[in-house]
């Protein structure tokens, strides 16, 4: 009877579950910019005036725009986090959810590329080299030119979240630390 109750007590707890949105606070700035730029487009077109800019500019950043909206508000609608953060993988929902299973992950560092920070993710030998393999030729083309710019063929976008990407990448190495 002791025995059994020491073994329920020391039993290992699952980590707590960490979702992370995209701020609505650091996204509005790049909404107003796309929304200037798409008025001043509309006004240029209705004048007659640059109308070749002005259209790239309206498919843009209106484009550009509208895609961020949708992002945003799927997640805010849908209830579901950009990143999820589990004991064993991360999820991260853009267009379709995408895994990263911390078995397979040797590390996370953090990388800034012209204006964006991303959170590199270092596959171990075995995994990187299978994905290269499952990859189409224009999948590999993009893995490397990831490798050129990033130093790593996958990267997470962390810019504009509820939380820092300092902090995110810290986090993802103490659960990849715990999990091996």
């Amino acid at each position: 009877m002791y025995f059994c109750f020491l073994i329920i007590i020391n039993k290992p707890k699952a980590m707590e579950e960490i979702k992370i949105n995209h701020s609505l606070l650091k996204k509005l700035p790049l909404f107003a910019v796309c929304i200037i730029f798409v008025v001043c487009s509309v006004y240029l077109i209705i004048n007659k005036e640059m109308l070749f800019i002005s259209w790239l500019c309206l498919l843009f950043f209106g484009g550009g725009g509208l895609f961020m909206a949708f992002l945003v508000l799927k997640e805010r609608l849908s209830g579901k986090a950009y990143l999820i953060i589990t004991d064993k993988e991360v999820k991260m929902n853009m267009t379709k959810e995408w895994k990263i299973a911390f078995a397979d992950v040797e590390s996370f560092s953090l990388v800034q590329h012209a204006t964006s920070k991303m959170i590199t993710i270092n596959y171990k030998q075995n995994i990187e080299s299978q994905k290269i393999e499952e990859d189409t030729a224009v999948g590999r083309a993009a893995r490397k030119i990831n490798v050129e710019a990033i130093g790593a063929q996958e990267a997470i976008p962390v810019d504009g979240l509820t939380m820092k990407p300092e902090a995110i990448c810290e986090l993802l190495n103490e659960r990849l630390a715990k999990q091996n």
